[in-house]
């Protein structure tokens, strides 16, 4: 006499090709898959952003510090509107290599749009920015109208 484990039936949407060894297999590869790779499902965390940056708000002004490595000042825009800061960028390389019996060309392009939201309006017509060996920073002045003040709640 063999003891056959107790199984769950499977749900009505299963249909009457899968076998319970099948359905095993199935989950035998998936859990060797997120051992391995770890959780697959998507989340707002596991995906980067680029350009990586830094937002610091430093008395009158806001700053912010964005990485782009390997690009130029024209190939970068920012446009700041309200207390939404937009980079956006291209970037476009090719290099050549030619000798004799060999010749190579590679090329990489690539574009970013990131959009940041800033912890207050901004004057836009007083921004500053530079580009010093790929990392862009911003000095954003704050909008004059952009105190901060306390709100007072009366009771009814």
């Amino acid at each position: 006499m063999s003891i056959i484990p107790w199984r769950k039936h499977a749900p009505a949407t299963t249909t009457a090709t899968t076998t319970p060894q099948l359905s095993n297999f199935q989950q035998e590869v998936n859990r060797l898959f997120q051992n391995f790779f770890g959780d697959l499902s998507p989340s707002f965390e596991s995906f980067t952003s680029f350009p990586s940056v830094t937002v610091s708000d430093i008395g009158n002004e806001v700053v912010v510090t964005a990485e782009v490595p390997g690009m130029d000042a024209d190939d970068i825009e920012v446009t700041a509107e309200g207390n939404v800061l937009t980079l956006t960028g291209q970037k476009r390389d090719e290099k050549r290599e030619e000798k004799e019996n060999m010749y190579r060309v590679e090329r990489s392009f690539g574009s970013f749009l990131r959009r940041i939201q800033l912890p207050t309006n901004v004057d836009d017509s007083a921004a500053q920015a530079e580009l010093h060996r790929g990392v862009l920073t911003l000095h954003l002045p704050k909008a004059a109208g952009e105190r901060s003040r306390t709100i007072k709640v009366v009771p009814k």
